[in-house]
């Protein structure tokens, strides 16, 4: 039966992480979420189910826990196989023993509040990519050493985006971590939908195929369109900050996770900033 690990399978390994492009994440996600929702994915631009997925991961034997600490730095955590782990306290001041099953997700339930669900469902995201694409990666005793002297790192959205860019990738942990941020932000934007929202933004209409199944034709007519799109976003900054609360209403995610969708798809100039108030600027 095909399912999402026919989606989210890469074929090419290094040492147990997948060896995956942007663009394959962003057609693989955008297959992910129509598989999830094929119903209303055409209608509905905020059509990641992400409970659903969750849902499927559990009858695959996965658990999820929400009772984290709330005064804990770990916002989030992936647990392949299971065993006592150190993380560090909220002020820095002492390391905390957390216990975790095999095949695991948790969640910091100070994520659980009304005002944090947009982040909530970034780093739920972010974990499920974790399990979906490092599995292999993670069942070695050797690269988990590595991995586990990064766990002191925040990992929500504005710390992650701002410090793992991609020319900044050093270690197999940086590269494991870009590779589920960039699943959360694919999984939860999908491409061809934040196209469509943009180009009512924008009043320019136009039918974004899916990236996979685009002729030749279709993608130069795609490329002509995201010129005219770049057009009118470079030279008017507060357009594109009505595209950014848009795109972070739609789909309910936080601001910095739009700001950062739309630049990695050439819709916001790469020198914008996002000020603390929203605003974009370059």
């Amino acid at each position: 039966m095909y399912g999402i690990h026919d989606i989210i399978q890469f074929q090419e390994q290094n040492n147990g992480l997948p060896m995956v492009s942007r663009r394959e994440l962003d057609i693989a996600c955008e297959d992910l979420a129509r598989f999830l929702q094929e119903e209303h994915f055409h209608g509905n631009p905020d059509a990641t189910n992400i409970t659903l997925l969750m849902q499927i991961l559990r009858e695959e034997g996965w658990s999820y826990f929400g009772r984290y600490p709330a005064q804990s730095n770990l916002l989030g955590g992936c647990f392949e196989k299971g065993g006592q782990f150190t993380v560090l306290s909220e002020d820095r001041r002492k390391y905390e023993k957390l216990q975790m099953p095999a095949h695991s997700i948790l969640i910091n339930k100070n994520l659980y509040q009304r005002e944090k669900q947009f982040q909530f469902r970034f780093v739920l995201a972010h974990e499920i990519g974790h399990a979906l694409m490092h599995g292999d990666f993670s069942s070695s005793s050797e690269n988990m050493k590595e991995y586990a002297s990064g766990l002191q790192i925040r990992m929500d959205g504005d710390e992650v985006f701002t410090n793992r860019q991609e020319g900044r990738l050093r270690s197999a942990y940086d590269w494991m971590e870009w590779q589920a941020n960039t699943f959360a932000s694919c999984l939860l934007m999908p491409r061809r939908l934040v196209m469509e929202v943009t180009s009512l933004v924008c009043e320019l209409e136009f039918e974004c195929k899916e990236g996979a199944k685009q002729t030749d034709q279709e993608r130069k007519e795609e490329a002509v369109f995201l010129t005219a799109l770049q057009d009118k976003l470079f030279a008017d900054h507060q357009l594109a900050s009505e595209l950014l609360v848009t795109i972070k209403d739609v789909f309910r995610v936080s601001e910095s996770a739009a700001f950062y969708r739309l630049r990695s798809l050439n819709l916001l100039p790469e020198e914008s900033q996002l000020l603390p108030s929203g605003i974009v600027v370059y």
